[in-house]
């Protein structure tokens, strides 16, 4: 997680212009790489502990371009890999602290696959030397940072390799740092409320 703060402060700098590569197609092309990687970071985070098996049940892992067969593949090691984005309430005169889904805008797996496919096509020359080239984000890239923030920003995912659900902060305001706190045994049943 720490990675994708690092990388999304890479990508805010040069859509600030406080960064440059000294083009604006090259600027896109880093922010592209950025953003890529982050989505390869989110997937592949809630394996980590699984690589070897993530690797060994699908030997050809490392030549996987297409977002959803990757997506796929990965929810086969792993059901509950994708980040769910909750909403950290008051704790009650128990202690117990209310958590919920949250409403705030996020990327969805849909978006995932978009954008994974959109940066990987920016990071291709175009067939043709005549075509002239356009990296089609689709939205400005800073919506995208904005909704993978949205994503991240506290969430909770199953870890298989622990058997356990954790509460993930990306910016614990206490620490200024990414936290993580194992909230109970993944085969419990959680309850968000509305």
């Amino acid at each position: 997680m720490e990675e994708i703060r690092n990388r999304s402060s890479v990508i805010a700098n040069l859509l600030s212009g406080s960064a440059t590569l000294g083009r604006h197609d090259y600027d896109y092309e880093l922010v592209a790489l950025h953003l890529r990687k982050i989505l390869e970071l989110i997937a592949f985070g809630s394996i980590i502990g699984n690589l070897e098996e993530y690797f060994q049940t699908f030997a050809n892992a490392h030549k996987h371009w297409n977002a959803e067969k990757i997506l796929a593949d990965l929810e086969k090691v792993n059901p509950h890999f994708y980040p769910v984005p909750v909403d950290i309430g008051q704790r009650d005169e128990r202690g117990v602290t209310d958590v919920r889904d949250s409403s705030r805008e996020h990327l969805t797996r849909a978006e995932f696959v978009t954008l994974y496919n959109r940066c990987g096509a920016a990071l291709h020359i175009p067939n043709s030397i005549k075509t002239k080239r356009v990296i089609d984000f689709i939205h400005h890239p800073g919506v995208w940072l904005q909704k993978i923030h949205g994503l991240l920003e506290t969430h909770y995912i199953a870890l298989p390799e622990d058997g356990n659900v954790w509460l993930v902060f990306l910016n614990d305001p206490k620490t200024n740092r990414v936290r993580a706190f194992k909230a109970g045994p993944a085969d419990q049943e959680f309850e968000t409320t509305d």
